[in-house]
């Protein structure tokens, strides 16, 4: 839930926004969820993720840093794994279902995918798509 926003000039043609949101306890980012050797859990945070993912879709939300650290994980009242989308500043809308926009976001997110299990040796599986 974003709480407070502010944007102010940053530049010729700039402009910069902060954005306040609020805690959510006991949750987790989703690089630190699959940090497990847990197969279960990291399908379950996995599906989260893809969940979020079609929900930014839907809403026409284009997030240009969308990585693992940027996606947070926690359990709902009745305990379902819930994920959700930090890091929301720089998130610009466009046509709410768009296919160039869940493609582009499922791009940017696959590719933090692949640089934690490359260069961090997070052991997860990954779809090959083209970069």
């Amino acid at each position: 839930e974003v709480v407070a926003y502010v944007t102010y000039p940053a530049g010729a043609f700039r402009r910069r926004a902060d954005v306040v949101t609020r805690e959510i306890p006991r949750s987790k980012d989703l690089a630190a969820a699959l940090d497990t050797p847990d197969a279960g859990a990291k399908r379950d945070a996995l599906a989260a993720a893809a969940r979020l993912l079609d929900q930014l879709a839907a809403a026409g939300a284009r997030h240009p840093d969308l990585n693992l650290k940027n996606v947070l994980l926690a359990r709902d009242a009745n305990g379902a794994l819930e994920a959700f989308v930090l890091d929301v500043d720089r998130v610009w809308f466009d046509e709410p279902g768009s296919p160039r926009v869940a493609q582009a976001n499922r791009r940017r997110f696959e590719r933090s995918a692949r640089k934690w299990r490359d260069e961090r040796g997070l052991d997860i599986d990954l779809p090959r798509t083209a970069p």
